[in-house]
């Protein structure tokens, strides 16, 4: 939200936008991916936010509000529908009075989506999902000044993974044939690939969200209110993940052609023999030799039947997390004037308990074999055993063994890592708004922070996926406690022109908290009882936004103007702690500013049709970033700098560009409504949504992109006095080409990108009764 956002959805990073559902913050930005089956309204607050509600925010928040039941009349809708790739869906709700003060409403939705990449190998499609969600709620008008509201609501999504399509260099090359010999697949393609050879069984991922809340707004006085909210929500879920051979990251491996890993040997390539046969000689040589290291042969039982076993079996996966996520919110909420309504007041206390985890199991018995990153991380451990690192060494062998053994005893997994968070968080807010004159308001808002955390986490065996490293010791796990506190103000100053154009201008701050690194691998410390790469601090932003609302053209025109600067003090910015590894990565602070204007509006031409647009510029300038994992010779990790190529600026990273911001996005739109007898009325909309091209990663670029969406409605009053409606609908009408996520895997030789969905088409009916 106006270049802020978060890239990263591991467990120990808070949102920087936070995400609401009828006042129940969402704690993690892997818990909102569900669907609300009867939304009322969305609400998106742009700039940090904190002393109105809720917890503190450096982007903004969004508010899903829902439908709330009402007790003058019954009615209902029920709608279903069919669209491209096998896509079906289902809805409905219903409000019951139960009496003058009461009633409940219920609701409920179902959709499935087949997939669109078409897998002729092993499973399901990529992309496929299935959806349904129910909710209930009851609102009872208790007297004229108690109203009581209660929710629950339920949500089940399962989902295959996204296609992640090789495209060597980062670019477009021509296609050429699967080097495993499957008819019709080419790999890479020339532009997005529809269809996939997997050579596993393509998993689903599941994500199960449960939520209560209980809501009572209470009239203390004439105009003073209290509102008391408290809430509990539960997560529990599996990630589906898939990096297919058939897309040319193992060909490549197998043929030697990596740029990191190709010749980590002298003389042999790294395919399977080369690991299976070209390393298992070095390792003959070092047990028959003089200086054969304690414990270093033999290794763990049944080590050498994995380095034999086929990479392929390491591509597919489905990781825990988030696993058995709760959290427990209350809130109270005071609001009022005073002074004859020249001053308004809000003013709340806040807290949040959160125990999140990707897998609760930290105590040796987590095991997942088929982990597509262990096989990454192992090919970057064998980087430790290449004599050529040590050749220019006075005893060459003595150094080889060294190093090699050093290797292996300290690799570990930094990707899906076991990790438990407990989280509890306490807020006081305030803000107030004196009526200085008539046409001039001023705001000023003031919110204090307290936070504290603790964390387990626990780092792999990269070849074994458990707590015990190749050499067979136990891998030692990360603890550690940690707390931050702020306070944040707000002002803001409103100026009314006329009845029709308001200008604003504005300063704000607030906080993100610290937390803790979910792919940490460093060894603890022993003061601190944690690794270097485990916590990182809390950033901090202060923001000024000037603007003007206005209405004008007799109230046909409706157009609103913004202009931001941002400073952000110790963002919280991922580095790579490996140079082939994407997913090997760390937390680190760093500094950025970023300004930009974005503007919308809306005009009525004549009496059936509405344009509509907004547009927003962004810059952001970034602070040169000291990655301290990467090329620090002389020093523990001079072997790993030996693997990159020379010239490699990782003691650096000038992050020229943002990650997932566009320069430019617009969107411009067009509706049209028509009545077109007395019982039939028609509307149709058509919209045009732009973005430049952008980073989704530290070195992986998202095109520009134009998509066009269509939709058309119409609406048949029935004779019951009913109304039955008939939707038809299209997205990305023009099969737009682009990219939206992409992972410089340089161990596996091509880069990975996913591809945007290709045209769809639909259409629903239903009634609303």
């Amino acid at each position: 939200m106006r270049g802020i956002g978060t890239g990263d959805p591991q467990h120990g990073l808070d949102s920087k936008v936070a995400m609401y559902v009828d006042g129940m913050y969402m704690g993690k930005i892997i818990g909102i991916a569900f669907d609300s089956p009867d939304l009322a309204r969305a609400e998106v607050l742009k700039g940090p936010q904190g002393s109105l509600y809720g917890r503190n925010a450096v982007a903004g928040a969004i508010n899903l509000i829902s439908a709330k039941p009402n007790p003058d009349e019954y009615f209902g809708k029920v709608e279903v529908g069919f669209g491209s790739f096998s896509q079906r869906e289902a809805q409905g709700s219903v409000n019951i009075p139960l009496d003058d003060s009461s009633a409940i409403r219920l609701s409920a939705y179902f959709s499935e989506h087949g997939g669109w990449v078409d897998n002729k190998g092993l499973g399901e499609n990529f992309a496929a999902s299935d959806k349904v969600g129910y909710r209930f709620a009851y609102l009872n008008e208790v007297n004229d000044k108690l109203t009581v509201n209660f929710a629950a609501d339920y949500s089940n999504m399962e989902n295959t993974p996204l296609y992640y399509q090789a495209v060597p260099d980062g670019a477009y090359q021509p296609a050429e044939a699967s080097l495993f010999g499957f008819a019709g697949v080419l790999t890479p393609r020339n532009g997005r690939q529809d269809s996939a050879n997997s050579l596993q069984n393509v998993g689903r991922g599941e994500m199960e969200t449960m939520g209560v809340s209980l809501t009572a707004e209470y009239d203390l006085a004439d105009n003073h209110k209290v509102k008391f909210n408290v809430g509990y929500r539960t997560q529990d879920g599996a990630r589906a993940v898939s990096l297919q051979p058939d897309v040319g990251q193992i060909e490549a491996v197998q043929v030697g052609s990596g740029p990191y890993l190709g010749d980590l040997v002298p003389g042999v390539s790294l395919g399977l023999n080369a690991i299976t046969g070209g390393y298992l000689e070095n390792i003959a040589a070092l047990a028959a030799g003089p200086n054969n290291p304690t414990g270093f042969i033999p290794f763990r039982s049944g080590f050498l039947q994995a380095l034999a076993t086929p990479m392929t079996d390491f591509y597919n996966s489905v990781s825990t997390g988030p696993d058995d996520h709760k959290q427990t919110q209350v809130e109270v909420t005071f609001t009022g004037d005073v002074m004859d309504g020249k001053l308004e007041y809000t003013a709340g206390l806040y807290y949040l308990n959160e125990d999140t985890a990707t897998n609760r199991d930290v105590d040796g018995g987590y095991r997942n074999p088929t982990d597509a990153q262990a096989f990454v991380d192992f090919g970057t451990a064998l980087g430790f055993c290449n004599p050529a690192v040590y050749a220019a060494a006075p005893n060459p062998t003595t150094a080889f063994v060294a190093g090699c053994t050093a290797g292996f005893r300290n690799s570990r997994q930094g990707s899906g890592l076991p990790l438990i968070v407990e989280t509890d968080a306490l807020a006081a807010y305030s803000q107030f708004t004196y009526h200085a004159q008539d046409n001039l308001r001023l705001t000023a808002g003031f919110r204090v922070s307290d936070e504290e955390k603790d964390v387990v986490q626990q780092p792999l065996s990269p070849l074994f996926g458990d707590n015990i490293d190749v050499l067979g010791n136990v891998i030692p796990q990360n603890v550690a406690s940690t707390s931050f506190d702020s306070a944040d103000p707000t002002i803001m100053v409103e100026y009314d022109f006329n009845e029709d154009t308001m200008l604003y201008v504005s300063r704000t701050e607030s906080f993100r908290a610290g937390g803790f690194n979910e792919t940490a691998t460093s060894s603890p410390d022993p003061v601190l009882g944690y690794g270097e790469d485990l916590v990182f601090d809390p950033e901090e932003i202060t923001a000024y936004e000037i603007g003007i609302k206005s209405t004008f053209n007799d109230g046909r025109t409706r157009l609103n103007v913004a202009a931001f600067q941002y400073e952000l003090e110790n963002e919280q910015f991922n580095v790579p702690k490996e140079p082939s590894v994407a997913t090997n990565r760390s937390i680190v602070n760093t500094n950025s500013e970023m300004e930009g204007f974005e503007f919308d509006f809306v005009h009525l031409i004549g009496d059936n049709f509405t344009v509509s647009g907004n547009a927003a510029y962004t810059d952001v300038q970034n602070d040169p970033v000291v990655n301290p994992y990467l090329c620090q010779p002389p020093g523990a990790r001079a072997v790993i700098c030996a693997l990159a190529p020379a010239g490699t600026p990782n003691v650096v990273d000038p992050r020229d560009q943002p990650l997932g911001v566009p320069e430019w996005a617009y969107t411009i739109a067009l509706d049209y409504n028509k009545q077109l007898t007395d019982r039939l009325d028609m509307y149709a909309h058509i919209n045009l949504n732009h973005k430049d091209e952008h980073l989704s990663s530290q070195d992986e670029g998202n095109d520009e992109h134009d998509l066009i969406n269509v939709n058309m409605k119409f609406n048949y009053e029935l004779s019951s006095g009913n109304t039955a409606f008939l939707k038809f609908w299209g997205k990305n009408i023009t099969d737009e080409e682009y990219r939206i996520d992409g992972i410089g895997f340089r161990a596996l030789s091509y880069d990975v990108f996913v591809f945007g969905e290709p045209a769809s088409y639909g259409v629903s009916m239903g009634m609303n009764f």
